[in-house]
């Protein structure tokens, strides 16, 4: 049963990776909006710059951002169907779409090795519900 689960999880991103990279569109419900600094881009602005990648599952979404600083504390919170996300600094903000209300205690935000991962479970309960709460996400850790 684990097995199975595991292997659905492992072929879907797959085909998702694989889709992408021959040039097949994006689905509908996967728009991305990035509020980018202002100004002539330079050679460090370019090297700075994170890379997204998102890979839906069936009950959460895992949002991947990697080409982070370790010095800095990134922070996200869901606000109805959209995560607000904050690298950096309190200036730069980033918002994502998600396709479905995200379960607000369930959801989190994990920054390691300069990689921020964060998970976004699909909300069960109206109680949770991104629909009518907004939250912070919890920071996980792990040792």
């Amino acid at each position: 049963m684990i097995d199975d689960d595991f292997d659905k999880i492992v072929r879907r991103m797959f085909e998702q990776l694989f889709n992408n990279t021959t040039g097949a569109r994006l689905p509908t419900n996967s728009q991305m909006r990035f509020n980018m600094p202002t100004g002539v881009p330079n050679k460090e602005n370019v090297m700075a710059s994170p890379r997204v990648e998102r890979i839906d599952l069936e009950d959460k979404q895992l949002i991947i951002i990697d080409n982070i600083s370790e010095d800095s504390f990134p922070s996200a919170r869901v606000i109805g169907r959209e995560l607000h996300i904050k690298l950096h600094d309190n200036l730069n903000e980033t918002i994502l779409e998600l396709p479905y209300a995200a379960d607000v205690e369930e959801s989190s935000i994990l920054h390691q090795n300069g990689i921020v991962e964060i998970t976004i479970v699909k909300a069960v309960r109206n109680e949770t519900s991104s629909d009518t709460n907004e939250q912070i996400l919890r920071i996980e850790t792990r040792e």
